[in-house]
């Protein structure tokens, strides 16, 4: 193992570590099962942020049934309900960390529902986060798949109608931007 590569994995183990007993000390006790999902959650941040040359952010995780993520432009929220959504595919989860990080490293700021301004920002985050994926190791034609199984499922903030109001794209367009060559 080469020092550069031993150094890497102890900036991981410590952004993890400081992570987690930030994200414990904000939270209410969750039952064991989604614990684990919230460990998943920062494992996944963690591997992606070192590709962002950012700082950390907030990462906060509220009880709420609906399947959601946002950010505001410095903090990042997820709900129980789309990390119960994920069932362990941890590569769907990275889909959404990594675009929602995205959001984030790019400027990107929301309104007062959380929601950005124009279809552009959001495909740009899509484009990112799918890069930061790519770089952190996880599979985006694996993760892409997150968009089929949310429309299959008519639940979450984006099988609201009224969101297609807003600037998110369609679940066929988002599908068809991430369809890189290797995933045919």
């Amino acid at each position: 193992m080469t020092t550069r590569l031993k150094i890497l994995l102890i900036i991981m183990s410590v952004c993890l570590l400081v992570f987690s007993y930030d994200l414990n000390r904000r939270m209410k006790p969750h039952p064991d099962d989604m614990q684990a999902k919230i460990q998943q959650l920062g494992e996944v941040y963690s591997k992606i942020r070192l590709y962002t040359g950012q700082p950390n952010v907030e990462i906060q995780v509220i009880d709420d049934p609906q399947i959601n993520a946002w950010t505001d432009g410095k903090d990042i929220t997820f709900t129980t309900g789309i990390l119960n959504f994920f069932d362990n595919n941890v590569d769907a989860l990275a889909i959404v960390v990594a675009h929602e990080t995205a959001h984030v490293m790019l400027g990107h700021v929301s309104d007062t529902t959380g929601r950005f301004t124009t279809a552009q920002m959001e495909g740009q985050a899509d484009k990112m986060g799918a890069y930061l994926m790519l770089m952190a190791g996880y599979d985006v034609c694996k993760g892409k798949d997150f968009f089929t199984n949310l429309q299959k499922s008519g639940d979450g903030d984006f099988a609201d109608p009224s969101i297609y109001a807003s600037p998110h794209p369609s679940y066929a367009y988002r599908k068809y931007s991430l369809d890189f060559p290797w995933c045919r």
